[in-house]
């Protein structure tokens, strides 16, 4: 089966100081971007508020093509020297990456590690820009092209428009169907054999199993004769919808009024034919798959299901969540802001990115983006307005399905809510186990937790959390749904952030309170446990969720709560680590933006100059995060009218932000924004004692960097 053709990803190594050039380059390769054969990544496309180390080290361990971008200030950067460039050469000398070393301008290239690639022409030097620009964007262009033809493509996909003399499927191809083409190739590889094992995809409802298949069935319609549709949800389901293949392939049995024939008529139809392909959709019982197949056969099975739990039954093939950018190009495409099939290049960047954020947002989950995007497309509402409105309105969005939802009617929130109910009349446990988590971070959660903080989890969950074997049983009764994920080897727990919202959402007022009470005492009973042998790796595992605590008990008013476990926090650290250690920082910092939120500045002050005095030493005076501990003790001072020092302070933070992370981070923005309006606050105030001009507006705040 053909598959679609996938865009090379090209990844741009280059200092701050040179992105006019690299534009310049874009630019020149846009008609490649536009015919879809590559995608241009740079720092430049990290969504502000992102990990920008992670994104970065990401993409360039995954991109086929990397792009050094060489110039003087390239070669004086430690990180793009010593790590980006090294990362490539390593890329490289694996044969896992082309590698096309760039002189923007004059340097000394002589002797570098870039010297010997094969890329280089004629192996003497490496391509230029400074001599003739546009020649030399040209002959980019031209090299580039010839590593593309390198680089083994997938073939072109083109949709037969013949479909099988039976034909089944229930819904139309999706036309803005996004990603999962790994996923497709897998399916393929594992059904186009002989004897293929039943294919079972499973993950989290609204994760877009059934528009997999759909799409499966579209592509690969020319491999079949027939393809058969059947919803598996219960035993009774599942049973009619075989009742109905005998009427469909006419066979004799048809009109029996025996259904456990009509079933057996079929079961042989399948045995002794050939070339066609069964999709069982959202089945729950994988059991019953036995009774409805036959043991030996020449067709194919495909189910979709929310369990992980598959045993023998079929062989696993999990859909995770979609990258952001696929969540983005998602949303996009669903709002009609962007043509069904068109690319990145079709848009402007400042859209994409915004649309990224809300994906984020959303968790990058196909349901809910085809949910933002019908609302946004009926409303005609802009990016930003429906980010603002679900900061507002999330739990109506979340209901909200639209009016154009024929192939999955049922919302986000619907359809786990449907799951919650079932969980809760098979194990009571379990539900409040999934209740737990909605006041934790969407990040691992150890299991550790539970068990430290057993006796604080209420009157069901309690006795359960303190049996192992009473514990794997409620953690199964979860992932029959997908509802939770476990890793063996971390002893962690996950739960999709939307989960935790739905939940949240879904509590009346008074489980909403025992629950807080529940996640709190476990959390500080945890903390607190000195009888622990791993208690500084227990609380490092913990960290997230004591973050995500915090923030929540400042959002309902619980300062002293969140305080309370922020001292532990800290003073855990203080016992255990060295006093000038990293993490201490850290520490020092989350406690002092909970005073900031309290308005306890006086307490704040010595812990962050201690922070930055820990930073300094430790990271150097040139660090990101000593900018970041600059920016807050700067914000701070001015709070305490202390304007001369915070204008010292910013101004400090800005160029160590500036040489390191480039202008154009949202970090530098921030504290840029933030110098200037320190000046004109500091000018106003001046102004403020001549009478004529004590009229003067009041400034925007200054924002902390949380």
């Amino acid at each position: 089966m053909e598959m679609p053709f996938v865009p090379i990803e090209v990844f741009c190594s280059y200092a701050e100081s040179d992105a006019p050039l690299l534009e310049q380059l874009e630019h020149h390769l846009s008609a490649l971007q536009r015919q879809g054969q590559i995608i241009t990544w740079h720092k430049r496309r990290i969504i502000g508020g992102h990990d920008w180390q992670r994104e970065l080290d990401q993409h360039l361990n995954t991109a086929s093509l990397i792009l050094l971008l060489i110039s003087p200030d390239f070669l004086a950067s430690n990180y793009l020297y010593g790590v980006e460039l090294q990362q490539a050469l390593l890329r490289w000398s694996k044969n896992e990456a082309h590698v096309i070393p760039i002189l923007l301008r004059p340097c000394d290239w002589k002797g570098l590690p870039f010297e010997k690639l094969q890329v280089l022409p004629r192996n003497e030097k490496p391509l230029t820009l400074w001599s003739n620009r546009d020649a030399g964007l040209t002959e980019i262009t031209k090299e580039i092209r010839k590593a593309l033809e390198a680089i083994q493509p997938l073939t072109t996909h083109t949709l037969t428009t013949a479909c099988p003399r039976i034909w089944q499927v229930p819904y139309q191809r999706n036309p803005v169907f996004t990603g999962r083409e790994d996923l497709l190739r897998s399916l393929a590889d594992q059904l186009q054999v002989k004897h293929p094992q039943t294919q079972a995809i499973s993950g989290l409802g609204g994760i877009g199993k059934t528009q997999l298949a759909v799409e499966y069935a579209y592509r690969a319609a020319a491999e079949y004769q027939a393809v058969f549709w059947i919803v598996g949800e219960t035993k009774e389901v599942l049973d009619s919808g075989y009742t109905d293949l005998a009427q469909v392939l006419n066979l004799p049995e048809k009109e029996n009024p025996d259904q456990y024939a009509k079933i057996q008529a079929v079961r042989r139809w399948l045995e002794t034919h050939t070339r066609w392909l069964l999709i069982l959709d959202n089945v729950e019982d994988l059991t019953l798959l036995p009774t409805l197949l036959p043991p030996i056969h020449e067709g194919q099975v495909l189910v979709t299901t929310r369990t992980q739990v598959i045993g023998r039954f079929a062989h696993r093939l999990e859909v995770p969540l979609l990258s952001n950018e696929d969540g983005g190009l998602l949303l996009l495409r669903r709002a009609g802001l962007l043509a069904e099939q068109g690319s990145v290049a079709n848009i402007l960047e400042e859209l994409f990115r915004h649309a990224c954020k809300i994906s984020a947002k959303l968790g990058d989950l196909p349901l809910a983006l085809d949910q933002a995007g019908a609302y946004i497309d009926e409303t005609r509402c802009s990016l930003t307005d429906y980010q603002r409105l679900f900061q507002k309105r999330g739990a109506d969005l979340l209901q909200r399905r639209g009016l154009m939802a024929d192939d999955y009617p049922e919302s986000v929130a619907t359809t786990w809510s449907l799951s919650f109910e079932r969980v809760e009349q098979r194990n009571p446990a379990a539900a409040d186990l999934l209740r737990l988590t909605a006041f934790l971070a969407a990040a691992p959660i150890p299991e550790e937790l539970l068990i430290e903080g057993a006796k604080e989890l209420g009157d069901t969950l309690a006795p359960v959390a303190a049996d192992e074997y009473q514990l794997n049983e409620a953690i199964a009764a979860l992932r029959a749904y997908s509802l939770i994920a476990r890793d063996p080897l971390t002893r962690t727990l996950t739960v999709h952030h939307l989960v935790q919202a739905v939940l949240h959402n879904s509590m009346s007022l008074e489980i909403y309170r025992q629950w807080r009470v529940h996640a709190f005492s476990a959390i500080a009973v945890a903390l607190s446990n000195v009888n622990s042998a791993n208690r500084l790796q227990l609380c490092r595992n913990l960290y997230p969720h004591v973050i995500h605590f915090v923030h929540h008990c400042m959002r309902v008013g619980a300062g002293p709560v969140a305080e309370l476990l922020l001292q532990q926090v800290l003073e855990l650290s203080e016992q255990e680590l060295e006093p000038m250690h990293p993490q201490v920082a850290v520490d020092l910092h989350n406690l002092v933006l909970l005073y900031g939120h309290m308005r306890k500045y006086v307490e704040a002050e010595p812990l962050l100059k201690r922070a930055l005095a820990i930073r300094e030493q430790v990271l150097g005076t040139m660090h990101p995060d000593t900018a970041y501990s600059l920016n807050n003790l700067a914000i701070l001072n001015h709070i305490l009218g202390k304007d001369s020092e915070a204008k010292s302070l910013l101004k400090r933070a800005v160029v160590i932000s500036e040489r390191v992370l480039g202008r154009g981070h949202p970090n530098t923005q921030i504290q840029r924004k933030n110098y200037f309006l320190l000046l004109r606050t500091m000018r106003r105030k001046a102004r403020a004692t001549n009478p004529q001009s004590s009229d003067v507006p009041t400034e925007a705040p200054l924002r902390l960097l949380p």
